[in-house]
């Protein structure tokens, strides 16, 4: 019924719909249909600020997109919850929206709902990718990706193989990654799941910069930040690394409007994420002599959010910066703080190319950070870790991951060895290591 609260959560669907299939025509028309609904902030905050994003206004965005996520924080409905944790992504805070997703996932597993719980996990695997945790990442999207298929999710299917191309890509698996991003665009083109052909783009264009091809990683990522129907989170996030594609291949006039876009939304939201992003950028685009003093600018923003894979790239960058002005020294610091914390994700092309770098400027040495035996454990012995670490029971664990008790046993036996422990206690006395 027209004026309903139940026609606010029909307008809600309706706009992730038109985000999802990238219909942003339809915006106002759905915004204009929920002002005329029974006031409900939370809802209408969240629609207002979707809304706006999808129709380009980043500005008038911001606001509504803020309150969303103070009315949706700590709300027992999860779709509230979810409301506020997507409000907090529009807004360029992976951290904080990663950390609602998860108190709806964890709602979510409490329901037995796997349907639901497939697209929360497909959200959470977002935000660990844009956190820069890739095996986290990976760990939720392929739970979810069996519960995906399960439930005949085909849209979730596609964004998740999507995301798992990207993880693919960080870590320089070339064949991995384009299989991935072929089976989500094969699932997506026909059917207009924009935000899963988006996903695809991203992960190639992100495996091509990494493997030292930026003119194709720029065909990729401009085919993202500028395609009209993208979907605008992915949109954003895919400039940054237009504009390293475009400074390696002296197409910097060419990205100015997705540029200015970058910034209008850095600056909108006030993210020090998205402010730290838009600073590299223009590191990279703008004057050679200001080049420096925005690279330190991204890095003291980095030093505010605990995001170390975007943090590594902007050290690379700038070191490299440094060493083509034969600062040689200085340069030093920089890659070697990029070339371990790439190692100790995984990021194999990545932390290369800061080796290769490191030994431009006259040093030979090795990463000090190997992955550990937490970074070696399969995307579902993490989950099993980080739910048995919680104090879960293996009963507990079974339910909540839809497997039998003797599959969760089996992880366990496996994880023990690989993190050298012989006891769940023992596991349960590393609810310290970042699981999440």
């Amino acid at each position: 019924r027209r004026g309903s609260p139940a026609a606010l959560g029909a307008a809600r669907l309706a706009l992730e719909a038109a985000a999802l299939g990238g219909h942003f025509d339809r915006a106002r028309e759905i915004r204009d249909a929920a002002r005329a609904c029974e006031p409900d902030e939370g809802r209408r905050s969240f629609i207002e600020g979707l809304a706006a994003m999808l129709l380009g206004d980043v500005a008038a965005a911001a606001a509504p997109l803020a309150r969303a996520v103070d009315q949706g924080t700590g709300s027992g409905d999860i779709r509230q919850l979810s409301a506020a944790a997507a409000a907090a992504a529009y807004l360029g805070r992976p951290q904080e929206a990663n950390a609602l997703f998860k108190q709806a996932v964890a709602r979510t597993r409490a329901a037995h709902s796997a349907g639901m719980l497939a697209l929360m996990l497909q959200y959470t695997a977002m935000m660990e990718l844009w956190h820069g945790r890739p095996a986290d990442a990976e760990a939720d999207a392929s739970e979810a990706l069996d519960l995906a298929r399960e439930t005949e999710q085909v849209g979730v299917e596609a964004v998740l193989l999507g995301i798992l191309a990207s993880v693919a890509a960080l870590r320089g698996e070339v064949e991995t990654c384009r299989g991935l991003a072929a089976d989500a665009l094969a699932l997506a083109l026909p059917r207009g799941i924009e935000l899963a052909v988006s996903a695809a783009g991203y992960a190639l264009g992100l495996l091509e910069l990494g493997t030292g091809d930026p003119a194709a990683a720029f065909d990729h990522l401009a085919s993202v930040a500028g395609r009209p129907a993208a979907h605008p989170i992915y949109r954003l996030v895919a400039i940054p690394e237009l504009a390293e594609a475009a400074a390696r291949t002296g197409r910097i006039d060419d990205v100015a409007g997705p540029l200015r876009d970058f910034e209008a939304w850095a600056h909108a939201t006030e993210s020090a994420w998205t402010l730290a992003l838009a600073a590299r950028a223009r590191a990279l685009t703008g004057p050679e002599e200001e080049a420096g003093e925005c690279f330190e600018e991204a890095l003291r923003l980095h030093e505010t959010i605990p995001s170390p894979l975007f943090r590594a790239r902007t050290e690379l960058l700038y070191g490299e910066h440094l060493r083509r002005r034969h600062q040689r020294r200085d340069a030093r610091a920089h890659l070697r703080y990029a070339r371990d914390a790439f190692a100790g994700l995984g990021a194999t092309p990545w932390a290369a190319r800061a080796t290769a770098e490191l030994r431009a400027t006259g040093e030979v040495s090795s990463p000090t950070t190997e992955l550990d035996g937490a970074e070696a454990l399969t995307p579902q012995e993490r989950q099993v870790a980080r739910l048995v670490s919680g104090g879960a029971t293996n009963r507990d664990v079974a339910a909540q991951l839809f497997v039998s008790p003797k599959t969760v046993e089996y992880h366990l036996a496996k994880i023990f060895r690989k993190l050298g422990i012989k006891s769940r206690v023992e596991l349960v006395k590393l609810e310290t290591r970042d699981w999440d």
